[in-house]
């Protein structure tokens, strides 16, 4: 059978990059970003071209990632809530990988392994080379917009955001929440999510 993953995850936590490193398999190809299953469910599509539209388009109305203008402690009830979510629902998911941002880009090899023997694949070295046809895959990006249709996140912004995910894995991001958030700003979001921050090991 045809491998089918699906990446679920709380936005900018690496969805993106994983995207990018199983898209870079021979055998696979990841869309961009998208809220089609909530779209199928309220929409169902008329035909394959409505399929299609909704599978590669992202909802108006879907919530945009909270760091474009909300507290802090908006931010971490949303990461909170999408993790503790995801790991409730696993019981129900026949095959699932738990894959953390810091596991990819210390240890991609393994990581990498990982995924195709959950997927039953071939390994395929261009998957640690994702970076090499990343700009191509990423220029399916679009701006994000309001349900009014007036432009939220621009396109030019969301590159920028983008920018590490055209490089070569590092692990160069690990623990920068510690240097690029103020300790206002770390105590107001560990105040909220510090357990479980403190539950995946992470430093508080």
């Amino acid at each position: 059978m045809t491998p089918s993953p699906f990446v679920v995850g709380a936005p900018r936590s690496g969805t993106t990059l994983l995207r990018l490193v199983l898209d870079a398999h021979r055998d696979l190809a990841i869309p961009p970003e998208t809220g089609f299953l909530l779209e199928l469910t309220a929409r169902p599509p008329r035909d394959a071209d409505a399929f299609v539209e909704v599978v590669s388009g992202f909802p108006r109305e879907a919530p945009t990632w909270p760091d474009f203008g909300i507290d802090r402690a908006a931010l971490a009830r949303h990461w909170r809530d999408y993790v503790l979510a995801t790991r409730s629902a696993s019981g129900s998911v026949g095959q699932l990988l738990e894959i953390r941002f810091e596991d990819l880009v210390r240890h991609p090899e393994r990581t990498v392994a990982q995924l195709v023997e959950l997927l039953s694949l071939d390994s395929d070295d261009a998957m640690l080379r994702h970076h090499e046809r990343a700009e191509v895959r990423l220029a399916e990006h679009g701006a994000r917009r309001r349900v009014d249709g007036s432009e939220h996140v621009s396109l030019e912004r969301r590159r920028a955001q983008q920018a590490t995910t055209r490089r070569a894995l590092d692990s160069s991001k690990i623990g920068a929440h510690l240097t690029l958030l103020t300790a206002d700003e770390r105590r107001e979001f560990e105040a909220v999510a510090g357990d479980l921050l403190v539950e995946l090991g992470y430093r508080v």
